[in-house]
């Protein structure tokens, strides 16, 4: 046979074996990766972070950071997924609104440290109790009820924080006598105060102040 014709045939038998390669005469084997655990391997991790935050109601500005971690389990690439949301509060930001008018519960001290409340319902003082402890004979409880005592600016105001609307509440029996006194201050949440009793039994006449907050 010629020599052409001979690398012919050649290259013919090779060809014709080829596609018996390709069909999986000639097989290699697939290496299994091993199991690698979270401190074999630094997991790569990706962080993803919203261009802008978003409005929410009652002025709270959120953004969100997706963080995506890639962990190799058992021969297998896992992503976990972490929503990070940080949220800043504009609610509160500024001082709180004054409270309108002067209604509810107003509870303090005296000077001593004796307990003090009154309400006020509307634009009035409707009860009254003072706790007073002067001296072993001179203690007891200021306590008074069904009241209507208008709380108003003084005419001529005095001066500070005397200039704020107040109450006043006094009895008398022509003898001895009780007075009480109240001013508001300018944001509404404290008061504040004196009392006098005038030959109130065995106190004589005495005096203190008193302090209260709103409830």
């Amino acid at each position: 046979m010629p020599p052409r014709a001979r690398a012919a045939s050649t290259a013919g038998a090779a060809r014709a074996a080829l596609p018996k390669l390709q069909r999986g005469s000639l097989r290699v084997p697939k290496r299994r990766p091993a199991v690698q655990s979270l401190a074999d391997r630094r997991s790569p991790t990706y962080e993803i972070s919203s261009a802008a935050g978003q409005w929410a109601p009652c002025g709270v500005l959120t953004s969100v950071t997706t963080r995506v971690t890639v962990l190799r389990l058992a021969g297998r690439w896992v992503l976990c997924l972490v929503l990070l949301i940080s949220a800043q509060t504009a609610c509160h930001s500024g001082p709180d609104p004054t409270p309108i008018g002067y209604a509810g519960e107003w509870i303090g001290t005296t000077a001593q440290g004796t307990p003090v409340r009154f309400i006020v319902s509307g634009n009035a003082v409707t009860s009254i109790s003072i706790t007073y402890n002067f001296a072993p004979a001179c203690a007891g409880t200021l306590s008074y009820t069904s009241l209507a005592a208008e709380i108003h600016p003084l005419d001529p105001p005095g001066p500070p924080p005397f200039d704020q609307p107040g109450f006043g509440y006094s009895t008398t029996d022509g003898t001895q006598g009780m007075l009480i006194a109240g001013h508001f201050s300018p944001d509404r949440r404290s008061a504040s105060g004196q009392f006098t009793l005038v030959h109130y039994g065995a106190c004589e006449t005495v005096a203190s102040s008193w302090t209260a907050d709103r409830r």
